[in-house]
This record gives structure tokens, C-alpha cells and sequence, in this order.
């Protein structure tokens, strides 16, 4: 994607952020309400477009009543459930800005660590948050002693664990690492940034939760640039319903791995 001098400033253009939801009807005002003020504190042009994948309470009506008071948030629905990444597809298609970010409802992200990923974005091609989910003691131990040990024999600084969100994440992290050389803490986490022309040449094949890893892959096998940087969680009592265990995952894992999908980067013709 070229070295960091090639890239335009982007970190304050317009933004549209998308938040697939399925049965998230019991916190979703609270959700929508508190993404919307977030945006309007940013100051430009902005959209939030709600994907609800076929949701069997009133997530839709809900979602439904927002727009009507919104004028910045469109509602979109699937027929049938289909998947997280299905959803991502569905608003890429209607969004319109320059900068596009998403996000989930399944987990307390912070609307206001937004401004995180967009002070990182001018310098880099994507910027993905990192859920800071307390280490516990041992891991903080053991963590230490592995840093000191690094330094000693190889000289190298090993940064502090940002966070732990159990041994089947860090499990999956460290496949994703393997097959698809992400080295990243948190790969699933669903709080990412992009430039838009990223997102035009990594078409979206996973249904389900891969996606989060399958962006992150494309983008790193095209030699962007990205960022990591750690992310809170929202304070109180978080209404959100967690996403079912994700179908398919591994299916679309093995797709991506043997069968990626790129689109062509577009070529600007000279003006006359």
C-alpha cells in the first residue's frame, strides 16, 4: 500500500460505523444512543448504519424507532440470519464515507475510544482495538519473568500483555498468528478502523466471526499497515446479549487460508 508518507490524511473525514446486531433488543437504545453522541462529538460528517441480521425479538423495531429520531442512522435487515461477516457485507454496500469503522454489541466497546483509533490512522492503512480484560496474577508473573528473560539473552523489550481474555482466545490468536502471520494480541476483537481503499480490495468471504481475522490476513498479505492499540470497556451494568457460539468458523478459516479473494487495485487515469 506504499510507506507511510504515501498515505493521505484521513483522520478527519467523514466516518461511517457499522454495528450488525442480532437479539440485541434489551440494550440497543442504550448502545445506539451512546455511538450517536460519540459521533456528534467528533465534529464531521458521519453515518451509523444498524445491520440486524434477521433478530427474533424487537431488535428491528427498536432500531426502527431510532431512525426515526436519527437522521444520521440508517437500519438495514436480512431475511434469514446469515452471520456477522455477512452483516459487515451488507453495510459496506450502503456506506458512503471515506473512513470506515465497526463494531459489535456482544462486548462493552467503549464509543468514546474511537478518537484511539482515529489519532493512529494517518500513519497506517487500518488500526484494530485491543479489549484490556484484567490479567490475572500468575499470567502477570510469568509475563515478567518471560520479558526479563528476552531482554537478557536477546536484548529485546518485550511490551506488558494488554489484556486476557482466556486461554480458548489466546489459543485461537496464536493459530491465526501461525496460518496467517497475525501478530496481533486480539485479532477477534470487533473494534476496527479502516481507510475505505483497504476494504476495496479484501472482499469479505467469511459468513461468520472469522471476519474479524480475515480482514486483518487480507490486509497483512497486501502489505498494509495497521495498528493495535488498547481499548476500555463500557463502566456499569452492560446490557448486551452475547453473540451464539459462531458456526462455521473454522470452514471459513479454510476458505480464506486456500481459496483468499482479492480485488484489483484501481489504477487513476491521467487527466487530460
Amino acid at each position: 500500500m506504499g510507506p507511510p508518507t504515501d498515505r493521505p490524511k484521513v483522520s478527519k473525514e467523514p466516518i461511517s460505523v457499522l454495528l450488525p446486531v442480532y437479539n440485541q433488543a434489551a440494550g440497543l437504545e442504550a448502545i445506539v444512543e451512546s455511538w450517536l453522541r460519540a459521533l456528534a462529538r467528533l465534529g464531521r460528517a458521519n453515518e451509523l448504519i444498524v445491520i440486524d441480521d434477521a433478530s427474533a425479538d424487537d431488535s428491528a423495531a427498536v432500531a426502527g424507532k431510532l431512525a426515526t429520531r436519527h437522521a444520521e442512522l440508517q437500519v438495514l435487515r436480512h431475511n434469514a440470519r446469515t452471520g456477522f461477516g455477512a452483516s459487515l457485507r451488507t453495510g459496506l454496500a450502503a456506506a458512503a464515507h471515506q473512513l470506515v469503522f465497526y463494531t459489535a454489541c456482544d462486548y462493552p466497546y467503549p464509543p468514546a475510544d474511537v478518537v484511539k483509533l482515529l489519532d493512529l490512522i494517518d500513519t497506517v492503512d487500518l488500526v484494530t482495538g485491543c479489549r484490556t480484560d484484567p490479567v490475572p496474577g500468575w499470567l502477570q508473573r510469568f509475563d515478567a519473568a518471560y520479558r526479563l528473560l528476552v531482554r537478557i539473552v536477546f536484548g529485546v523489550t518485550l511490551e506488558p500483555r494488554p489484556g486476557w481474555r482466556g486461554g480458548a482466545a489466546w489459543r485461537r490468536a496464536v493459530k491465526y498468528r501461525l496460518l496467517f502471520g497475525l501478530r496481533t494480541w486480539d485479532p477477534t476483537s470487533a473494534y476496527k478502523l479502516f481507510r475505505r481503499s483497504v476494504l476495496e480490495h479484501v472482499p469479505i468471504q467469511s459468513n461468520g466471526q472469522f471476519v474479524h481475522a480475515e480482514l486483518l490476513a487480507k490486509a497483512n498479505f497486501l502489505g498494509c499497515l495497521m495498528a493495535e492499540i488498547p481499548i476500555g470497556r463500557l463502566a456499569g451494568n452492560f446490557k448486551g446479549v452475547p453473540e451464539p457460539p459462531a458456526a462455521g468458523e473454522s470452514r471459513d478459516a479454510r476458505l480464506v487460508f486456500r481459496r483468499p479473494e482479492f480485488l484489483p487495485l484501481k489504477v487513476s487515469k491521467p487527466q487530460a
